[in-house]
């Protein structure tokens, strides 16, 4: 990976292992970002130090006509959450509005409750079951559905957490509950890994036996020094998959991160490209892979992959190498998967690093140490105006296309969801 060593301007977020699922939920940004709905409205509450979401329903209509959400929330189907937040309407005054969590597209079934206004502010909390169907894949939102009576709605405060306390959650991408990772440990979830625990048998292929490897191009051969690799030579160009190397029946965790790593080369003066990662064993092979560049040079690759593509665990994973696109030899050897294994301190001292910015064309955003597996960028006005899905821990965002001005970038990891400002020239 490319060492930047002069940086104009560099940004450093910590990201602590936040409990709240939302972000800006205080609105003390000023901006809306990443609320949406036409009631979306940051005002300064008077006091000159506090911001509020503010609404003004001049019209009575559906509840729905008038909303405030947060959407590409990933939640549990079945997980209890807690919504709280702080709500209330003008002076002599009183009305309804109806909150709660449920579908981001759809139906947009929900779970909801119905809330009562005063003039004075007031902290609801309620805990609420994500059983609207479809939860998690980032399909959940939070709402405030107020266009069912005319007046004032002033929230502040907004957070939605997991319940603790009962059994964590093994497939959620966070440590919670009595876990002692990142889904595992504890009572109820898998026991974890020892970190640096080795999950591949024969990765040095020093048995020069490629068992229990598979596929066609697994061949260990001797490199002329008395040390094995696995050389495949694709005579013709076609497919990646149709020349592949591989090994399965890996129990990954469904959301854990996994570091993989793996020494590769070509032909002397020669380069070449071929595909790797972590996927299903088994139809329809969803994967989570990069492309990896090789030149004559043997080089030691390292990536940060989530178990993102569905049904991992059962014995339904396993490493791939895709080469068949291009003609020429691959050499690979000392092949390692091991869990990434985030307790709470580790995800205390993860930073995000983010350069050049201001930008002109690109930003690139890099985390040291977890791995990013969406962002999303939206302007001032909470118009979501670009979405990646990078699954790496560094991707450049192209901002060629959007106009100069600020920009909030929405990122999501194991360890919770965090906001960055971005400026674009």
């Amino acid at each position: 990976m490319k060492k930047i060593t002069f940086l104009t301007f560099l940004l450093i977020t910590s990201l602590g292992f936040s409990q709240n699922l939302l972000t800006n939920g205080d609105f003390e940004t000023g901006v809306a970002t990443p609320w949406g709905g036409n009631a979306a409205n940051p005002v300064d509450d008077g006091s000159g130090s506090n911001y509020v979401n503010e609404a003004n329903i001049m019209t009575a209509g559906n509840p729905w006509d008038v909303s405030l959400s947060q959407g590409d929330l990933s939640l549990v189907d079945g997980q209890t959450y807690t919504l709280s937040f702080d709500a209330y309407t003008a002076t002599g005054t009183t009305r309804d509005i109806i909150a709660g969590i449920g579908q981001d597209s759809g139906a947009f079934s929900a779970n909801t409750v119905t809330t009562s206004l005063t003039d004075a502010v007031t902290t609801f909390s309620y805990d609420l079951v994500a059983n609207y169907g479809s939860a998690g894949a980032m399909n959940s939102r939070v709402v405030f559905d107020m266009g069912a009576e005319t007046g004032f709605v002033f929230i502040d405060n907004v957070s939605l957490e997991l319940v603790g306390g009962g059994s964590p959650t093994c497939t959620d991408g966070i440590q919670n509950g009595d876990e002692t990772g990142v889904d595992c440990g504890g009572a109820t979830c898998p026991s974890c890994p020892p970190a640096g625990s080795e999950l591949l048998t024969n990765g040095d292929f020093d048995t020069g036996v490629a068992a229990p490897w598979g596929g066609n191009a697994a061949n260990p051969v001797d490199d002329g020094s008395g040390n094995f690799v696995n050389e495949a030579n694709i005579m013709t160009a076609g497919n990646p998959w149709d020349v592949s190397l591989s090994q399965g029946d890996l129990s990954l965790t469904d959301g854990a991160s996994y570091t993989f790593s793996f020494d590769a080369y070509t032909a002397t003066g020669t380069t070449r490209s071929m595909i790797v990662g972590i996927g299903q064993d088994t139809s329809p092979f969803d994967a989570n892979t990069v492309t990896t560049s090789l030149t004559d040079v043997k080089t030691t690759f390292t990536y940060t992959l989530a178990a993102n593509y569905g049904s991992a665990g059962s014995m339904n994973s396993r490493v791939i190498f895709d080469m068949g696109a291009e003609t020429g030899f691959v050499f690979i050897d000392n092949v390692s998967l091991q869990l990434v294994v985030l307790d709470v301190q580790d995800a205390e001292k993860a930073t995000f690093k983010t350069y050049p910015n201001p930008t002109y064309n690109t930003w690139t955003i890099k985390t040291d140490n977890i791995q990013i597996q969406t962002i999303s960028v939206f302007d001032v006005l909470g118009k979501q105006v670009l979405s990646l899905s990078p699954n790496t821990s560094e991707v450049e965002v192209d901002a060629s296309n959007l106009k100069s001005g600020l920009y909030f970038a929405q990122i999501k990891t194991a360890t919770g969801i965090d906001s960055i400002k971005l400026i674009k020239k």
